[in-house]
């Protein structure tokens, strides 16, 4: 070989579709001033770099998960092509603070508003959520379900619910 392996390191993606990962390969052992190539793999051309020094690296960013190939080529025309692939975390699931505790009261007026709850999600960050209310149709005692749910982008949810008595005697 005229020219080594090139040197080559990565970030994995943070999260499913983040488009944050980072693929990196600096030239050796060649003659500077090296060429860079990067391809995704559909064989598409991403990033070329041309005439970087020795020792400076040639780095493609915004990268989610998958397969990329390099192909480093020195000043004497030595050409070295390395794999990396990139992996993301599984998608997390996602939480939702904890309901007002069950609850009972004489009369329906008495019945505080459902309040936003908040939802944290690894990957989405964190946001409110409002209830959806459902009730056993009875007039005496009445049962009001509250229920809160925040679904991720990667379709994995979170659920929590408050029930309410009403029993107006």
């Amino acid at each position: 070989l005229c020219c080594d392996v090139p040197l080559t390191s990565f970030t994995n993606e943070s999260c499913p579709g983040a488009a944050d990962g980072t693929v990196s390969a600096t030239g050796q052992a060649g003659t500077a001033p090296y060429d860079y190539v990067w391809e995704n793999s559909s064989g598409n051309v991403i990033l070329t770099q041309n005439n970087l020094a020795n020792g400076v690296a040639s780095t493609a960013t915004g990268l989610v998960a998958g397969t990329y190939t390099v192909t480093v080529t020195d000043a004497n025309g030595c050409e070295q092509i390395v794999d990396i692939t990139l992996t993301s975390i599984a998608c997390p699931t996602p939480t939702i603070a904890s309901p007002p505790a069950a609850a009972s009261y004489q009369c329906i007026g008495d019945v505080p508003a459902a309040p936003l709850l908040t939802w944290n999600d690894p990957c989405s960050g964190t946001g409110t959520v409002a209830a959806v209310e459902t009730n056993n149709g009875a007039s005496c005692p009445l049962t009001i379900t509250r229920t809160w749910t925040y679904t991720n982008p990667c379709g994995n949810f979170a659920t929590v619910s408050q029930t309410i008595t009403v029993d107006d005697t």
